[in-house]
């Protein structure tokens, strides 16, 4: 089997839920149904099921470690909830690219805001999609809005162990070469 078949479809086993479900519960109905050549049905067979299953899940963990990494404020203000949230999340999106996990915590932080959340939280979660997106692309200029000041409770929020929502205050910040060039609150 050419390796680079064999990578393919052990990524597959690895990050598609629902393939791997598929492979795990009946794997000759999986090999006809996907018609694979005697030689992949071999390589297949030989892979064991704990395996697989523990390989595809330290993968998931370690993924969420990653993108937890790129989204520290966001972690420490919705804690536990937002394990909840990666489960519901982890399947329905496979990262791509040479930026995989920041990809992942952009798309995650979409995933998170469509849920129901409070202003400030929604507020956060666009500050840490900006900070993200702005560490990709370092060369755009933005303008962006706020309803709360993140440039100066950004730290607190990270150090504050229960940090206190403050009132808003609505701030614009311009951003220039990948960082805050300049803000301006009211």
């Amino acid at each position: 089997m050419q390796p680079e078949l064999a990578q393919q479809l052990l990524n597959r086993l690895y990050t598609d839920e629902r393939y791997l479900a598929e492979f795990l519960a009946d794997r000759q109905l999986f090999y006809s149904k996907h018609q694979f050549t005697p030689e992949t049905i071999a390589f297949l067979d030989a892979l064991s099921s704990k395996q697989l299953s523990f390989y595809a899940h330290s993968l998931k963990a370690k993924r969420y470690q990653l993108v937890k990494q790129q989204i520290p404020a966001v972690c420490r203000i919705m804690k536990a909830a937002l394990d909840e949230h990666w489960r519901s999340y982890v399947g329905t999106y496979v990262p791509q690219g040479i930026h995989k996990h920041h990809d992942d915590a952009l798309h995650f932080l979409a995933f998170i805001e469509q849920q129901h959340l409070t202003d400030f939280l929604l507020s956060l979660i666009k500050f840490e999609r900006l900070l993200i997106g702005h560490f990709i692309e370092s060369t755009k200029i933005q303008l962006s809005f706020h309803a709360y000041d993140f440039t100066a409770e950004y730290q607190q929020i990270l150090k504050k162990e229960n940090y206190i929502i403050p009132q808003k205050k609505w701030t614009c910040i311009l951003w220039r070469s990948g960082r805050i060039g300049m803000k301006i609150s009211i």
